[in-house]
């Protein structure tokens, strides 16, 4: 095949040149190598991904087995964001003492005299949307677990029955 021309994909105006429809060496505009399509739409592709996978999740669950997390089973009551973009994950919920104690146990946290952190509630705002309050005060137990820029932290008050939990990372 000595005519470059037989090279041109259908539909395209011939240009002439090489076998890889090369002019002088250079690429003619009409032809785009696959690379070109991948660095263009990649980046777009993993932005539109971030965007939906970064959205919080958040709201209200009656009982544990209803929960998007693991929790106390007797845990009821529960109010929850689970961060993603942003990553901070908080919930509080009602649970039994000794439910409280096995559930922080089984984590990476261990018992505290108090946690060093602020741990916050997440609160339903007027309109649905979460807002994050300190929590009140209260006879606490604490759990509680950090390195660097990364934690768990979780408070029992013993008076109410009301359970704490906060995550934060990098």
């Amino acid at each position: 095949m000595s005519d470059a021309r037989a090279f041109d994909p259908p539909g395209l105006p011939t240009t002439g040149g090489d076998q890889n429809g090369r002019v002088n060496g250079t690429v003619p505009s009409g032809k785009r190598s696959g690379c070109f399509w991948l660095f263009l739409i990649g980046p777009l592709a993993l932005i539109a991904i971030l965007v939906i996978a970064g959205k919080p999740q958040s709201g209200t669950a009656k009982t544990a087995a209803e929960a998007p997390m693991d929790l106390p089973a007797d845990a009821t009551d529960i109010t929850y964001y689970l961060g993603n973009a942003w990553p901070l994950r908080c919930y509080d919920f009602q649970t039994s003492e000794a439910a409280f104690l096995q559930w922080a146990s089984d984590s990476s946290m261990v018992p505290a005299g108090r946690s060093g952190h602020q741990i916050v509630a997440p609160v339903l705002g007027p309109s649905g949307e979460i807002q994050f309050e300190p929590i009140p005060p209260g006879n606490y137990i604490y759990f509680s677990w950090s390195e660097d820029d990364r934690g768990e932290h979780a408070a029992y008050d013993t008076e109410t029955g009301h359970a704490y939990y906060l995550a934060h990372s990098r």
